[in-house]
This record gives C-alpha cells, sequence and structure tokens, in this order.
C-alpha cells in the first residue's frame, strides 16, 4: 500500500524541522568538551591509625575515556571535578545530538524513498494505431 504523497510531504517537513533543531543544537556548542566520564572512587590509602582503616575510605576522582580499545582511567583532581564533570556532560549531550541527527536522517530517507514510490506511475504505452 502507497502513502499519500500529502501526508508523506508534511512527514517529511516535520522530520525536517526537527533535524534543523538537533543541526542548531550542535552549532551552539561553544565547548570545550571532555571525551569520557567522571568517577567516583573510594579507596583506602594503606597508612596504619588512617580513617581509612576503620572503613570511612577516601574520594578520589577519575576520568574513564577509551583509548587503543581499552579504557583509561586519568586521576582528576577535586579542585577539577566540577569543570570536568559540566565538559563531559557537555561531550554525551553532543554525542547524543549526533546519534539523534544520524537517526533522522535514516527516517527522511525512508520517507524521501516512500515518497517517490507514491509519485510513480508506470508508462503504459499507447496502442499502435488499427490498419485498415
Amino acid at each position: 500500500m502507497l502513502g499519500d504523497p500529502s501526508r508523506l510531504r508534511q512527514s517529511l517537513r516535520r522530520l525536517e524541522e526537527r533535524r534543523q533543531r538537533v543541526i542548531d543544537s550542535l552549532l551552539g556548542e561553544r565547548g570545550p568538551i571532555i571525551r569520557g566520564a567522571l568517577k567516583e572512587r573510594h579507596h583506602s590509602c594503606g597508612r596504619p591509625g588512617c580513617r581509612c582503616a576503620d572503613g570511612e575510605k577516601h574520594l578520589a576522582y577519575v576520568l574513564a575515556r577509551p583509548e587503543d580499545g581499552r579504557s583509561r582511567q586519568i586521576y582528576v583532581r577535586a579542585a577539577d571535578a566540577d569543570i570536568v564533570r559540566t565538559e563531559t556532560g557537555r561531550y554525551r549531550s553532543f554525542r547524543a545530538h549526533r546519534a539523534e541527527l544520524v537517526r533522522l536522517e535514516g527516517e527522511i530517507r525512508d520517507v524521501i524513498d516512500q515518497l517517490c514510490e507514491a509519485l510513480q506511475r508506470p508508462y503504459v504505452s499507447p496502442s499502435p494505431p488499427k490498419q485498415e
């Protein structure tokens, strides 16, 4: 069953408007962004008599990011944790917008293909004139 060309055009217009909003979001990002995720780690230092020996562990921050197919963890100073958290959040948002753009472009392509099918008609060659 072919789609209604008018509805397909409306659908295409809505998809294009959503696509433009995503593009605007990507263009609006001014950065900086940091690839990876900020993680909190609780650890023991091993010094006898330290509070961590009694169970109250130290808090440390690490930036976990992929590198050469593996996850690498980089120590982050506590003073930099909020900045790194913000910039990794921007990175996640940027990547989410990119993924949305890829998905929308696939949908747009599908609707365009449906519109092409809906607009096509077969060509029927007229029958040759009868000879008398």
